[in-house]
């Protein structure tokens, strides 16, 4: 073979062997991106690496696409924060028939797992998805057009869903709260889980106490009155804040644990006051997300002049101002690590040397933020205005963190997310630096992976329905 033929042979060889990179999206203010993702995914999702998804209907309510053999759907967080995005992108743009379509697959989801909430406690994670049950409750009231799109069954399921929500929740804060004598200020917070006794984790507000101020609207009662109700609450946001709020940072740390000397927590908790190492971005945007929601409720209450809505939106304010400190400046995101930029790196974890692993942009963290600052904003929240941050926000998630599926592919796939991080238990979760950054539990989704997150997909359509309503 002729030098010139063999070298030919070789970049050819070259090529084939090197995949294609994937063709992330220019941004374009004519695209509907909550659209675009939900025409996309709803069929198949993950949940960390399990698959999960919906089947999806037509406008005559005939199937589709089904459900996937191999789907792992339950009654789960995941796949319930991707219900609730679908749900309100379907309100919101309920002329549209698509819209309609798009309900019939929530509601497959809420009529097939009523019966599936927890009614025991344990988990205030197992729990978030029951927040379905209360919109679906309001949008099938007689005479809406929903009411007349449902199943004869699905507002009485609705209903069930919300009573079984109630008496999983009303069970965990009585079996699953911090006793007092244990840690000054902490008394009555709901643990996180209980297989992490005494740990209260940001996370878990945007889990429990949200869903218990939709309950309380809806007429649950859990501590005897309504006000008793909105003050519980209340406590809860303000116990975590007393004890994981860093006023130099301005960020919060991911957990505290009442019990920081126990077997479950002193591999992550400081032994005198019990808070975790790092600040993660994603629980940040939960704690951040749960404070607008829960002032949405109240606004719903008429509780705008009381001493609990003002406590809120203080924190909210404080948290927004921290945040907006943190935006990636290049890209408008943020970063894995907030406390930390681009140039930051571990290369020790758990007593071991590792590989140089670098801070890293993650868009559920990101898709969160935008969907706080927004909502907050558009219901007169903030103290300042964060439209300009939001913007540049959402276009740079739709250019850092949206690809196409196939190169010749209409369909997006969502990368750049941690599809898990916790503390204490299995997996060597110490809360440092290195395990949010290479625990074996931690790791990113990649555009090699062809996956989208559930916990991404899910705060994206919130984040882009509240750009969509400008």
């Amino acid at each position: 073979m002729h030098l010139l033929q063999r070298l030919n042979t070789m970049i050819v060889c070259m090529a084939l062997s090197v995949p294609a990179m994937a063709q992330h999206l220019t941004y374009d203010p004519n695209v509907m991106y909550s659209k675009l993702a939900m025409d996309s995914r709803m069929n198949d999702f993950y949940g960390n690496l399990k698959l999960m998804g919906f089947p999806t209907y037509s406008f005559d309510k005939e199937i589709d696409q089904p459900l996937k053999k191999k789907s792992k759907t339950a009654f789960d967080y995941v796949p319930g924060l991707v219900a609730k995005g679908v749900l309100e992108c379907a309100e919101y743009y309920n002329k549209y028939a698509w819209a309609h379509n798009l309900y019939y697959t929530v509601e497959w989801f809420a009529n097939n797992y009523a019966w599936k909430v927890p009614q025991k406690g344990g988990s205030l994670d197992d729990l978030n998805a029951a927040k379905i049950y209360c919109e679906i409750y309001d949008m099938t009231e007689t005479g809406s057009p929903w009411a007349v799109a449902s199943t004869d069954s699905t507002r009485a399921n609705a209903k069930k869903g919300m009573d079984a929500a109630y008496a999983g929740l009303k069970k965990h804060m009585e079996k699953y709260s911090i006793k007092g004598g244990l840690m000054d200020g902490t008394e009555g917070g709901m643990w996180h889980k209980k297989s992490y006794p005494n740990q209260m984790w940001l996370d878990g507000q945007y889990m429990g106490p949200t869903l218990m101020a939709m309950l309380v609207n809806h007429g649950y009662t859990f501590k005897g009155t309504a006000e008793a109700d909105w003050a519980y609450i209340t406590r809860q946001f303000t116990i975590v804040w007393d004890h994981l709020w860093d006023p130099n940072t301005k960020l919060l740390y991911h957990a505290f644990s009442a019990t920081p000397k126990d077997s479950l927590s002193a591999c992550w908790a400081d032994p005198q006051t019990g808070r975790s190492q790092e600040c993660w971005a994603r629980a940040e945007g939960w704690y951040f997300l749960a404070l607008v929601d829960v002032l949405a409720e109240m606004q719903k209450a008429g509780l705008t002049e009381s001493t609990d809505y003002a406590t809120l939106r203080g924190y909210l304010n404080m948290v927004a101002d921290g945040l907006a400190a943190r935006q990636d400046e290049a890209s408008g995101c943020w970063y894995q690590l907030p406390a930390y930029g681009e140039k930051f790196h571990i290369n020790f974890y758990n007593g071991e040397t590792v590989a140089d692993t670098y801070n890293y942009l993650e868009s559920s963290a990101t898709a969160i933020f935008i969907a706080a600052y927004l909502k907050g904003q558009r219901l007169g929240l903030m103290d300042k205005d964060y439209k300009p941050l939001a913007e540049k926000a959402y276009k740079g998630f739709v250019e850092h963190f949206m690809i196409k599926d196939t190169e010749d592919s209409d369909c997006i796939h969502i990368i750049g997310s941690c599809r898990s991080a916790g503390l204490g238990g299995k997996d060597k979760r110490d809360g440092s630096a290195g395990y949010y950054l290479c625990g074996p539990d931690v790791s990113m989704v990649k555009e090699s992976d062809h996956q989208t997150e559930g916990k991404v997909l899910g705060a994206f359509l919130l984040a882009s329905l509240e750009w969509e309503r400008k």
